[in-house]
């Protein structure tokens, strides 16, 4: 079953393409049900006296936006048992899922809506990346008190939020050419030369959650600084980031879960100009994921491996009587202590940056054997 993102998209909850899953002894049985004429899935579970879990899984493809939505209706009968909400990627690896501790299953419908803020990823070789290509729904049913028991599950669908209609902007001034929506959608915003206090303002339309904002200055950012304000209707301001300085030719400004229908930046020198990409929620879900999201954008090696959610092999650095340990990995970065900062190398030859990424690489211990790790990069 296949589905491009809409504002909602209904999940089929035929029970012929639904399949059960069970772990030990617990049992689980799907089968078809109603509610008035809309289609139900009735699961009929039984731990049989132990623990363990059973799932019921619908295999399907659709594209996510970032920021959706997961609803349905529930009743059921029977004892308090966790229920996680599992969204798997196409490529069967990558699970994201949302635990409901301890849940009597009421005894009436009720409505559940499950934010993608309320995902959480679970396991998996993208390393907490976000889902985007969605290949399979679960309803797993975790013992707490364990028994047997009922659930009904109608009205399942996915609900889109990203943006229905496309932002506009305006700006203190601008060149021609180079208006406020250019900044959005083009090739950049220019404000006019003698505009000492230049601004712009993005109006989304309608409020949203966002979190962050990416800028790209023409000609590098300004070193005066800038500020970002939010309004909910464009009459009162809140700051929400500022910085009295700036630099380089590109700025990711952390917005964590900023609901806001206005954005507006405002500068105490004239600008050359800049392109502007309001992210969504999921660009700073945490303060790890924000430096993910910069590490995407940048070219590889310039971060650590692990920031670009890739694996890396470490050894100890250390003698027996030592009372500190540092750690070294195969690119040569040293963490220098437990919970320490660390150092990675990087080489300029030539006016060309060279990192792990860059370089054929290999590690050697001395002698051999002792705990004095060398990593060794070579490149003609």
């Amino acid at each position: 079953m296949t589905s491009r993102p809409g504002r909602d998209w209904q999940v089929p909850l035929d029970a012929a393409v639904w399949s059960p899953v069970a772990a030990g002894e617990a049992q689980l049985v799907l089968s078809p049900a109603s509610v008035g004429e809309r289609p139900a899935l009735r699961l009929d579970f039984d731990f049989k006296g132990g623990k363990g879990f059973v799932v019921a899984r619908c295999a399907l493809q659709h594209e996510l936006s970032d920021d959706y939505a997961v609803a349905f209706r529930l009743r059921g009968v029977g004892p308090a048992n966790n229920l996680e909400l599992k969204l798997v990627d196409s490529s069967g690896q990558n699970v994201w899922r949302h635990v409901a501790a301890n849940l009597q299953a009421p005894a009436r419908w009720k409505r559940f809506r499950i934010d993608s803020r309320e995902f959480e990823f679970a396991w998996g070789p993208g390393s907490g990346d976000v889902p985007k290509d969605l290949g399979a729904i679960e309803f797993a049913i975790v013992a707490g008190e364990g028994g047997a028991g009922t659930l009904w599950i109608s009205d399942l669908e996915i609900e889109d939020y990203g943006p229905p209609t496309p932002a506009r902007a305006r700006a203190s001034s601008a060149l021609p050419g180079f208006d406020a929506n250019q900044a959005l959608r083009g090739i950049g915003w220019i404000p006019s030369p003698d505009d000492a206090h230049p601004w712009i303002i993005v109006d989304f339309i309608e409020a949203r959650t966002l979190g962050g904002l990416i800028i790209d200055w023409r000609d590098g950012a300004p070193a005066s600084g800038f500020r970002v304000r939010a309004s909910s209707r464009g009459q009162r301001w809140r700051t929400v980031y500022a910085t009295p300085r700036a630099g380089g030719t590109r700025s990711y400004v952390y917005l964590p879960n900023l609901k806001t229908r206005f954005l507006r930046l405002e500068f105490n020198a004239p600008l050359s100009g800049a392109v502007l990409e309001p992210q969504s929620f999921e660009f700073s879900r945490s303060i790890e994921a924000f430096c993910y999201s910069i590490a995407r954008r940048e070219p590889r090696g310039w971060y650590p491996r692990w920031l670009h959610r890739e694996q890396t092999l470490w050894t100890p650095i250390g003698t027996a009587s030592g009372t500190q340990c540092a750690l070294m990995n195969q690119e040569g970065a040293v963490e220098i202590a437990p919970a320490s900062f660390s150092i990675e190398p990087m080489v300029m030859v030539d006016g060309r940056l060279f990192s792990w990424a860059d370089v054929g690489q290999r590690q050697e211990l001395l002698e051999g054997v002792l705990p004095v790790p060398s990593a060794i990069w070579e490149t003609a």
